[in-house]
C-alpha cells in the first residue's frame, strides 16, 4: 500500500482506523515518514499504542477519525467499509493541499491514480 502511494521520508501519513498500528509502524520504520494512527476501538488502540512506544515518529490517537484535523496529511491510508469511505471522501475533498490516499479493498469516489490488486491509490489536488 505504501509503495503504491509513493510514501516518502518526512511525509505525514494518517492511518485512519489503524487497528493494531502495523501500517503506521511500517510507514515510520521502513519509509521514514511521520505516522499518526487513529483508532476508536479501545482494545485495538491499546495494542497499537503499546506497539508504538519504541518507535519514534509514530503517534497513536484514541478517537473518531471523522473528527481528526487532517490538514497536515500528505498521505491517508484506509481499510474501511464502503460506507465509511464515502463519508470520509467528503472530508478529504475539502482538504486544502494536495494529498494522496490509499485504500485497501474498497474504492473511493475519486479518479483512480494507480491500482494493484485490491489496493487503490488516488492523488487529489486540494481545494
Amino acid at each position: 500500500m505504501l509503495r503504491l502511494v509513493e510514501l516518502k521520508s518526512g511525509e505525514i501519513l494518517y492511518d485512519l482506523g489503524c487497528g493494531d498500528g502495523r501500517i503506521a509502524l511500517v510507514a515510520t520504520r521502513e519509509f521514514g515518514a511521520k505516522a499518526i494512527g487513529v483508532e476508536i476501538n479501545p482494545f485495538l488502540w491499546l495494542i497499537a499504542k503499546a506497539r508504538s512506544l519504541r518507535t519514534r515518529g509514530v503517534e497513536i490517537r484514541y478517537g473518531n477519525f471523522y473528527r481528526q484535523n487532517l490538514t497536515d496529511a500528505d498521505v491517508i491510508a484506509l481499510y474501511l467499509s464502503p460506507k465509511a469511505n464515502q463519508k470520509l471522501a467528503e472530508i478529504i475533498r475539502r482538504l486544502p493541499k494536495p494529498i494522496r490516499v490509499v485504500s485497501y479493498r474498497w474504492e473511493m469516489p475519486f479518479e483512480v491514480w494507480r491500482r494493484r490488486g485490491p489496493v487503490y491509490a488516488y492523488k487529489l489536488r486540494g481545494t
